[in-house]
């Protein structure tokens, strides 16, 4: 299940592009000025909507909108570990033969190298207490996801050997790659 992960990334290039006005060392700049290498741990809330990437219905239709009224995330950089909480529901869509939307609660985990949701099993009777229930595809996702938060985006890159180059013309600014976990870029 993909999140704002093109949001969160745009939010960190946006701040560490700021932050690299100052013309000793872009990634030192930008991590001094967000406080980043002090920085263990966050939590973030909010609500809004989010639109469920992949899923469309078919190739010529917009992915599902959802109205979500709760989210919560907390990200400990150091495990790294990561809890994403949220109330959600589908928005209803004009002349479409669906269900009516239910409300769901996802409630999803990762730490080092394993991921789980927390539900109930499936089959279950409603109001079935939730129990772990692993999740091995979606680690990379999620270990990305923290990664990917503004904080995040500065740790990996001074863990990884970050290369920043200027950007020419207007504007100005950096842009910065480096590689984790030996395949992503």
């Amino acid at each position: 299940m993909s999140r704002s992960v093109v949001l969160v990334t745009s939010l960190a290039v946006v701040m560490a592009a700021a932050a690299c006005s100052q013309p000793t060392g872009t990634l030192q700049s930008a991590t001094e000025a967000m406080g980043a290498a002090q920085m263990n741990s966050i939590a973030f809330s909010g609500t809004g909507r989010w639109y469920q990437f992949g899923q469309a219905p078919n190739p010529t239709l917009p992915w599902p909108q959802f109205d979500v009224s709760a989210f919560t995330t907390t990200v400990n950089y150091s495990a790294p570990s990561a809890r994403v909480q949220m109330t959600r529901k589908q928005t209803i869509e004009p002349n479409r033969t669906r269900p009516a939307p239910v409300e769901q609660r996802p409630d999803q985990y990762v730490n080092g190298m394993t991921a789980w949701n927390m539900a109930a099993p499936a089959g279950a009777a409603p109001g079935a207490p939730a129990a772990a229930q692993p999740q091995p595809a979606a680690v990379e996702e999620r270990v990305m996801e923290i990664w990917t938060t503004p904080h995040g985006f500065l740790k990996a890159a001074a863990a990884n050997n970050a290369t920043a180059q200027p950007i020419e013309g207007e504007g100005g600014g950096s842009t910065v790659s480096f590689t984790v976990g030996g395949k992503y870029k």
